[in-house]
């Protein structure tokens, strides 16, 4: 074999691999997007309904919502497998999403600011990513 023969594979998957990467990065950054403008849209919903006292709690419950549900998604990333994991949290998040637009109590709007992320990388690179 030549050495052209055995290029062509490797140049295939660090071509995957490049797509993959920047797939992720803009799922990422959308999701980063999302939690931010969300963000500021809490002073506003809980004035709409006379609960500006709720502020800090929404936030707190939030925090600890997202801290609880990820050794599960991580167990589900193990179990599933990465692509199925990143679908579930994509899944989360546009259901949180709907129930944010269409709210009609804090409650409801608390419950809907839950967020996860999934950590798609493989051991060898974690700590680049």
């Amino acid at each position: 074999m030549d050495e052209e023969s055995l290029d062509t594979p490797l140049r295939l998957v660090t071509k995957h691999r490049r797509h993959s990467d920047c797939s992720i990065f803009l799922v990422y950054f959308i999701n980063s997007m999302q939690q931010q403008t969300t963000g500021q849209f809490l002073p506003y919903v809980t004035s709409a309904f006379s609960l500006h006292s709720l502020i800090p709690v929404i936030g707190i419950i939030s925090n600890i919502t997202t801290g609880v549900m990820k050794p599960p998604l991580a167990k589900i990333l193990d179990v599933f497998g990465r692509f199925e994991g990143l679908a579930i949290s994509l899944l989360f998040s546009v259901l949180g999403l709907i129930l944010m637009a269409s709210c009609t109590s804090v409650q409801i709007y608390a419950a809907a600011t839950y967020s996860t992320g999934s950590d798609t990388s493989n051991l060898r690179r974690r700590g680049l990513d």
